[in-house]
């Protein structure tokens, strides 16, 4: 299981993470404490998904040689619709 502090942020996975309005908090309870991992559409990644409130939240990863886990990518999808 990957650990918070064994991983590395990419910049396109901090971009990703203020354009879906993710916090730390969030990416690193997904990580951490994920429901579901599965390939990720990125070789050699692997997904770590998590259902928060109303959200799935994914992170996508690769484990380095040294052991530190390559966050490459995140996202958000709101799994309910609002009405009105």
């Amino acid at each position: 299981m990957p650990k918070w502090s064994e991983t590395i942020l990419t910049n396109k996975a901090l971009e990703k993470m203020k354009k879906s309005a993710l916090s730390i908090g969030e990416v690193q309870t997904a990580l951490e404490k994920y429901q579901k991992k599965e390939a990720s559409p990125i070789p050699g990644c692997i997904s770590f998904i998590r259902i928060l409130g109303s959200s799935e939240i994914g992170v996508i990863g690769r484990q380095k040689k040294n052991g530190f886990w390559l966050i490459i990518s995140v996202w958000k999808r709101n799994l309910f619709k609002s009405k009105g």
